[in-house]
C-alpha cells in the first residue's frame, strides 16, 4: 500500500470557496430578472451566469486527491478494494440522505407525490445523472446533487482507471493530459456545433443535447481524468519544481477571473462555460496549492478555512432544500432580488446549518461506516481522499 503522505489543507479551504460560489451564484441565479441595475455589470451577474463552473473544479479535485490516496490500490487486493467503496460511501451517503429528507417536503408541496415517486428510484440510487436524457431526473428533488451522481460513477471508475495510469511515464502522462484538455473543450465545442445546426434553439432536443453534455458521466470524465494525471504528475514531480509550483495558483487565479470574463460577456455558450474549460487552469490550482500555494495556500489551509471547508459537502447539498423552506414559509420570494442584507442572513443560516450537519451527521456517521472496514481494530484518523480537510499534521491513512 501506500507511504503515509502529508494532507493538502489548503485544499479544503479551496472546496469551501468553490461551494460558496456556487450558493451565491444559486441564490444570485434565482433573482436575476429584478438584480438592481448598478449590480447590472457586477459580482451577482457574474456569479448568476456561472454558478455550475465550480463543478468542474471538483471533478478535477476529486481525481486529483483520490491518486494522491489511492495510488496504491491494487483491484487484486479485495480487501483493499472493499475499504475504498466503503470509504467512499462513507464520504458521499449520510450528508446526501439528510439532504434529500430535508428536500422532500417541498418536492411533495410544490409538485406532488408523483413527482416524488418517479425520480426516488434514481435519487436514492444516485444515479440520476447517468440517463441519456437526464434533464427529467438530474435536476429533480435536490439539483445540486446530480454532481453527485456523475461522482459516483467517476468513484466506480477509478480502480480500473488508476492501474493503467501507474505504468506511465512523464511524457505519456502529458500527452494523456494533453488528451484530456481537448476533449474538455473540443465535446461542449461539438455538441454546440451540432446543436446549432440541427438542432432548433431551445427546443425539447436542444435542451435534451445539452443536459447530456453537462450531467452526463461519460461527459465529464476528462476532467476527472485530468485530475488523475495531475495527481499523477505532481506525485512524481522532482523537488526542484517546488520553487516553481506554489505561484501557480496565482498564474491560475487571473486566467480563471480572465476565462470567466469572457464568459460572462457572453462572447462564450453558456453550455461551453459552464463545462470544462476551466478546467486545464483547475488543474494548475490544485497543483500549484499541493505543492505550498505560497501566501495563497496559507490562507486557504488555516483553521478556519479548512473548518468550512469541512462542512463545504453539507453546504453544497443543504443549500437548495434550506432555500426551498425558506420561499415555503414566505422568507424568501421564489423570483425577485431581495437585496444583500436578506442574501447574507440566507448565507448565514445555510452555512450554520451546514456546520451542524457536518459536525452532528457527517463525523458520526462517516466514522461508524468506516468502522466496518477496520473491524474491531481502534479507529484511526483518516485522511479523506475526496476532502483533504485534515490538520498539516495528520497523516494520510486511507489506504490502510
Amino acid at each position: 500500500m501506500d507511504e503515509k503522505r502529508p494532507s493538502l489543507p489548503a485544499l479544503t479551504g479551496l472546496r469551501f470557496l468553490a461551494a460558496l460560489w456556487v450558493v451565491l451564484g444559486h441564490y444570485c441565479g434565482w433573482h436575476p430578472g429584478l438584480l438592481p441595475a448598478r449590480f447590472g455589470a457586477g459580482v451577482p451577474l457574474l456569479l448568476a451566469r456561472n454558478p455550475d463552473v465550480p463543478v468542474s473544479l471538483f471533478f478535477v479535485l476529486s481525481g486529483f486527491i483520490l491518486v494522491y490516496a489511492y495510488a496504491g490500490l491494487a483491484r487484486s487486493d479485495s480487501a483493499a478494494l472493499w475499504r475504498y467503496y466503503l470509504n467512499r460511501l462513507a464520504r458521499l451517503g449520510p450528508i446526501y440522505l439528510v439532504a434529500l429528507l430535508i428536500a422532500a417536503p417541498p418536492l411533495l408541496w410544490q409538485a406532488g407525490s408523483r413527482a416524488l415517486l418517479h425520480v426516488a428510484p434514481a435519487a436514492l440510487s444516485l444515479t440520476q445523472s447517468w440517463w441519456l436524457v437526464p434533464g427529467t431526473l438530474a435536476l429533480v428533488w435536490d439539483p445540486p446533487a446530480w454532481s453527485l451522481s456523475t461522482e459516483v460513477g467517476f468513484y466506480l471508475l477509478f480502480p480500473f482507471l488508476l492501474p493503467p495510469l501507474l505504468h506511465l511515464n512523464r511524457r505519456a502522462l502529458c500527452l494523456i493530459g494533453l488528451i484530456c484538455v481537448a476533449a474538455t473543450i473540443l465535446l461542449p465545442l461539438l455538441i454546440v456545433a451540432y446543436s446549432t445546426i440541427h438542432l432548433t434553439p431551445y427546443s425539447s432536443a436542444y435542451w435534451s443535447a445539452r443536459n447530456v453534455l453537462l450531467y452526463n458521466p461519460l461527459s465529464r470524465l476528462p476532467e476527472f481524468a485530468l485530475g488523475m494525471v495531475s495527481g499523477r504528475l505532481f506525485l512524481l514531480l522532482p523537488h526542484s519544481m517546488a520553487r516553481v509550483l506554489p505561484w501557480g495558483p496565482w498564474y491560475a487565479v487571473w486566467a480563471t477571473l480572465l476565462v470567466i470574463g469572457v464568459a460572462w460577456g457572453e462572447t462564450l455558450p453558456d453550455s461551453i462555460g459552464e463545462h470544462g474549460v476551466l478546467a486545464p487552469l483547475f488543474a494548475l490550482l490544485i497543483v500549484g496549492l499541493a505543492a505550498g500555494g505560497g501566501r495563497l495556500g496559507l490562507l486557504l489551509g488555516s483553521r478556519a478555512m479548512v473548518l468550512l471547508g469541512e462542512a463545504s459537502y453539507a453546504l453544497y447539498l443543504l443549500h437548495y432544500p434550506i432555500r426551498d423552506w425558506l420561499v415555503h414559509f414566505g422568507l424568501l420570494e421564489a423570483s425577485g432580488w431581495q437585496g444583500w442584507a436578506e442574501g447574507a442572513a440566507y448565507l448565514t443560516l445555510t452555512v450554520a446549518a451546514a456546520m451542524a450537519a457536518h459536525l452532528t451527521v457527517e463525523r458520526p456517521a462517516r466514522a461508524a461506516i468506516r468502522g466496518l472496514a477496520r473491524g474491531r481494530q481502534r479507529p484511526a484518523r483518516t485522511f479523506d481522499a475526496s476532502s483533504p480537510v485534515q490538520d498539516r499534521q495528520r497523516p494520510q491513512q486511507e489506504t490502510q
